[in-house]
């Protein structure tokens, strides 16, 4: 279990990391992934605040980026089955969620490996 929890940790983007030093870490990775999710979700509900603040006190709008924010980066994960039914269902490409192209041609996929 410790294997897999440092194996997870490892893999999280910087900006999670650094939050979770203000945390005591759970012993188990559904522990992990739950506090993880959460402190992700709180970060991008900031980041829209800010983002909302900035484009009200201003006269023009700023753009979201493309896809909306940017999700937790977990390094190389796999989709959990139900998410990854949902895109084919809805003709989306299985790497980064979009729709308009398939994992082959996924131009995040391109960055992502340069």
């Amino acid at each position: 279990m410790a294997a897999l929890c440092d194996a997870f940790l490892n893999g999280l983007a910087d900006y999670i990391k650094n939050k979770l030093i203000s945390h005591d870490l759970p012993t188990t990775l559904d522990g992990l992934i739950e506090l993880t999710t959460h402190i992700d979700l709180r970060i991008q509900a900031r980041r829209r605040e800010k983002l909302q603040r900035t484009t009200t006190a201003t006269s023009f709008s700023i753009p979201d980026p493309p896809g909306g924010p940017e999700p937790m980066q977990l390094g190389r994960t796999i989709l959990m089955p139900e998410e990854r039914e949902r895109r084919r269902q809805l003709n989306l490409c299985l790497y980064c969620g979009q729709a308009g192209h398939f994992v082959s041609r996924c131009p995040a996929k391109r960055r992502a490996h340069q």
